[in-house]
């Protein structure tokens, strides 16, 4: 474990998937913990090169089909490194950088990625560097599964909010809904599993508040079903959709000798503050 801290944060971050373990923020901490070994269930999980599900644990790339693991429902879910181990690049006091390589197979090229997290003051940056080495261009998102423990209830404050339209269970059918930005609060009574575009977005909870500043980050899955065990909600950050492999929104492509960076900052508030852009 790889334990990085400011004056107000402190940040566990686990080898194993690069994930977060845990987030306290001035004493308090506002990611559950695991009630079981499932990586998704807690803290906050770093999903790549895809996030969610894939449909059929398949795709067609420049005319190539490419598998993926699989699971017990016949689709992929959420990425190719929850169960790595990734080797320490870089440490300071403040600052942890983690690397890996995703060898082509289930890509059309090898991908190194470097993943670095930064706490200073009161805000968290979540920094991502794939750069494709081999010969053929690759799809590519990033997402973030993180379980914030609201401590009573929640709400999400955002702009312009837009809800997925879904043709089955899992997958969106790639239209658009105008949504209601007041519906998504614990106070709605819904349980969600939706992903949303939205922009501006704050999640509130009775001890904190958590903003999330990212131009790339526009779409975010909100769930608060079974795992989130009542005292937690999962608002999960993507740079694309759910299934974006086949219905491409908002999916990345890297080209060969090509480099993508992608950063997402959490900044971090005692509640109630009042939050500015």
């Amino acid at each position: 474990m790889q334990v990085i801290s400011s004056d107000r944060v402190v940040v566990s971050v686990n080898p194993k998937g690069a994930r977060l373990d845990s987030i306290i923020f001035d004493n308090l901490e506002i990611l559950k913990q695991p009630s079981d070994d499932r990586p998704t269930h807690s803290g906050m999980a770093l999903m790549l090169p895809y996030a969610n599900r894939v449909r059929s644990a398949s795709y067609i790339w420049n005319g190539a089909e490419y598998n993926l693991p699989r699971d017990r429902e016949g689709n992929s879910i959420h990425g190719l490194v929850l169960d790595r181990i990734w080797r320490i690049s870089a440490k300071t006091g403040s600052e942890v950088c983690l690397v890996t390589e995703l060898p082509q197979g289930h890509l059309p090229s090898t991908l190194e990625v470097q993943q670095a997290y930064t706490v200073k003051d009161n805000e968290l940056m979540c920094r991502t560097t794939a750069s494709n080495k081999g010969i053929h261009s690759c799809p590519f998102m990033v997402g973030y599964h993180p379980y914030f423990l609201h401590y009573g209830s929640w709400n999400v404050l955002a702009s312009e909010v837009k809800r997925l339209n879904y043709v089955d269970r899992y997958f969106p059918d790639g239209t658009l809904t105008t949504e209601d930005p007041n519906i998504l609060s614990s106070k709605s009574g819904k349980i969600f599993d939706n992903c949303f575009t939205m922009h501006d977005v704050t999640l509130t909870t009775e001890r904190y508040f958590a903003k999330f500043i990212s131009s790339e980050f526009g779409y975010y899955v909100l769930y608060s079903g079974e795992w989130t065990e009542g005292k937690s909600v999962a608002l999960e950050p993507m740079t694309g959709a759910v299934n974006c492999y086949h219905n491409r929104m908002g999916l990345i492509t890297i080209e060969p000798g090509e480099t993508y960076t992608v950063e997402l900052r959490i900044i971090l508030y005692q509640s109630p503050t009042k939050i500015t852009k």
